[in-house]
């Protein structure tokens, strides 16, 4: 076999593979002429600030349908016009993964002549048969969480916690696909059971589909969606910041607990969390820069855990024998996001994506073990997620 002809099979399967991973929104409908006859060649149009290019368009098939693909979430006005009608135009908030029938019905009048249609959100996607939860930025802002995506899955029904992973419906971690913006990004260890840690201040807005998997989710369990945040026309930032301290947690060591040999118990002995973003245009409607960088420190005490002096034991710090200073399990994630979005050509967008993380763990203790002889040092030096995706606009038609 040549290798030209086996570079076409690669990049037919590749397209293929991507074209079924698209982590967009579709919009779909029938347009109609006020008998009910359906129109064909009707032009739709679908504009929003979402989209660096401004509009994606197509035209109605000869059964009056039309589809727009890979559309990012945000406020949409579809616009059908034909010759001879009235040009009719809708407003549509659009979800991240959701397919909107947005149908138009067109009457005979002048070109000058417009019909607006209030704003709508659709509630029903009837083109789809999963289930799945959309968790918009607003959401993500103003629920107290942990702001990871593990915590965020918490508030999912169904969605159960096996630290520091999550999974759905019994299923086992390795069966929880994570993604971004349509590529898998689980890590490789315990079958794809871990899943990747993401300051999620990059996320624009987070789809946990938990039933009804379609072919291209390569697990059985939960698929959770990211769709990243692309800058914009106009300069946005944000700062969110957050702090707790041993002071504002009582102590829960009961007497039970005592008299069975506990001595200290867990406790979170500090957590603070600072996140700053910043994104906008490069050059206006042309590349578009979003950028993020977060600092994460969680230092957790670790019950009947000791800095044991030297010449004692660990008996002696159980049992009071002398004053022993809790041991912490203290970590820190700190991390640097970046995505361009670079609008090449009318019909060519090319996009890059990087999020490099610093997870260092000092200490990880259990109980029994002395942090300064027997704690693991956990340093992660190639802890980075980063895609590449180029889309093109063949014709009105097809999408690559």
């Amino acid at each position: 076999m040549g290798i030209l002809k086996r570079i076409s099979i690669a990049c037919l399967f590749v397209f293929i593979a991507c074209s079924g991973a698209l982590a967009q929104s579709t919009l779909t409908g029938i347009v109609k002429d006020q008998s009910g006859a359906v129109l064909p060649g009707v032009a739709v149009e679908a504009g929003s600030p979402a989209l660096i290019e401004k509009s994606r368009s197509t035209i109605t098939d000869e059964g009056g349908a039309y589809k727009i693909i890979d559309l990012r979430p945000g406020d949409y006005g579809v616009t059908f016009s034909l010759p001879g009608f009235k040009t009719v135009k809708r407003d549509v908030e659009l979800p991240s993964n959701f397919t909107a029938t947005i149908n138009a019905e067109m009457a005979v009048g002048g070109v000058e002549e417009t019909i607006t249609v209030a704003a709508e959100s659709p509630v029903v996607d009837v083109q789809t048969n999963f289930k799945a939860q959309v968790l918009p930025r607003e959401i993500l802002d103003s629920v107290p969480t942990a702001h990871t995506i593990q915590s965020v899955g918490q508030l999912v029904v169904g969605v159960q916690m096996d630290v520091p992973d999550f999974f759905v419906h019994g299923a086992g971690t390795s069966q929880t696909s994570v993604l971004m913006d349509g590529m898998i990004i689980n890590g490789l260890q315990n079958d794809g059971a871990v899943q990747s840690y993401m300051n999620d201040a990059g996320a624009e807005q987070m789809v946990y589909q938990t039933g009804g998997g379609t072919a291209d989710t390569p697990t059985g369990g939960m698929k959770l969606n990211v769709s990243p945040k692309e800058g914009g026309n106009e300069f946005h930032g944000s700062v969110f910041a957050g702090f707790e301290g041993s002071g504002l947690q009582s102590n829960n060591l009961s007497p039970f607990l005592a008299k069975n040999g506990v001595r200290v118990v867990d406790k979170i002995g500090t957590y603070r969390d600072i996140d700053g973003t910043l994104g906008g245009p490069i050059i206006k409607d042309k590349l578009w820069f979003f950028g993020s960088t977060r600092f994460f420190t969680v230092n957790k005490p670790v019950a009947n855990a000791f800095w044991i002096p030297d010449g004692r034991t660990y008996a002696d710090c159980v049992n009071a024998v002398v004053a022993c200073r809790q041991a912490v399990n203290d970590q820190s994630i700190n991390s640097v996001l970046l995505r361009l979005t670079w609008q090449v050509s009318p019909r060519n967008k090319l996009s890059a994506y990087m999020d490099r993380l610093f997870k260092t763990r000092d200490h990880d203790v259990t109980a029994g073990v002395d942090p300064k002889t027997a704690g693991t040092y956990w340093n992660s030096p190639i802890y980075e997620t980063s895609t590449v995706k180029w889309t093109s606009t063949i014709s009105n038609r097809l999408l690559v």
